[in-house]
């Protein structure tokens, strides 16, 4: 009886010993950049740089093989500034030619109007376990492609990060609008040759909660998000009330339609 409890006491030692050895996450992102730049003449830069270790095979074999960037080429130009990997010995990988490739986005397959976009496929190479693989990218858009610099940009990401920095540059005398949920910060402002810079800086986000639990918001509604925005809500409302749906006005056969309408519906 002593020898079956000591077996099953050093059994249990070794898988708890076991369990502490292996990762508590397949990937983490040691660093994430974003950064928007409004210019002068309206046209947008996106800056984005990350730097990710991979923790077990299933991160590379199934989560982060690859990476994809959707753009489109009519008004937009795609650089890609680095994109490496350095293996857990030490050797450094660049990613051949081959390991870029444009296909079309899967949510234009069935839709003509949006048959021009592209979506960059970067195949990481050299990947294993302990594999830390960095890639940065610009994606340069022409004026008058978006109406102001606005939009969402998710917090948390599916794997935990150490560090990570959203910033807005715009010119000074360009109002800019923001909103930060689910999260208590705030951004450092500062302002230089004209411009004014917001910076939100980030240390220590876990994983994105739930990502992985049945009965969760699927939308992320629950995750920290930041809203920015530069639109003038007067110049908004006038370009929208200007649309020509909002100049069309009602004749006399309209004003028959529904009227006939009207009575059908009320008899």
């Amino acid at each position: 009886m002593n020898k079956i409890l000591t077996t099953l006491f050093v059994l249990f030692l070794a898988i708890t010993i076991w369990a502490q050895k292996e990762p508590t996450t397949d990937a983490v992102y040691l660093k994430i950049t974003k950064e928007y730049t409004l210019n002068k003449d309206g046209s947008i830069d996106f800056h984005y740089y990350k730097k990710m270790k991979y923790l077990t095979p299933y991160a590379f074999n199934r989560l982060y093989g690859e990476t994809f960037i959707v753009y489109d080429p009519d008004f937009q130009e795609l650089t890609i500034n680095l994109s490496k990997t350095e293996q857990e010995d030490g050797t450094i990988i660049t990613n051949p030619e081959n390991a870029f490739n444009e296909v079309l986005p899967g949510f234009a397959s069935n839709a003509p109007a949006y048959n021009h976009l592209r979506e960059m496929v970067v195949t990481h190479a050299g990947l294993e376990t302990n594999a830390v693989v960095e890639l940065d990218y610009t994606i340069h858009t022409k004026a008058g492609y978006y109406p102001s610099l606005s939009g969402m940009e998710a917090i948390k990401e599916k794997s935990p990060i150490n560090e990570e920095t959203i910033s807005f540059s715009i010119p000074g005398n360009v109002n800019f609008n923001y909103e930060v949920l689910n999260i208590r910060t705030s951004p450092k402002v500062a302002e230089m040759d004209g411009r004014k810079t917001y910076q939100f800086i980030f240390k220590g986000l876990g994983s994105k909660t739930g990502a992985h639990e049945t009965f969760t918001p699927s939308t992320g509604t629950d995750q920290p998000w930041i809203f920015y925005s530069t639109v003038n809500m007067q110049e908004m409302y006038k370009s929208f009330t200007a649309q020509e749906a909002f100049q069309y006005k009602v004749d006399e056969d309209m004003k028959k339609v529904v009227e006939g309408a009207r009575k059908r519906c009320w008899r």
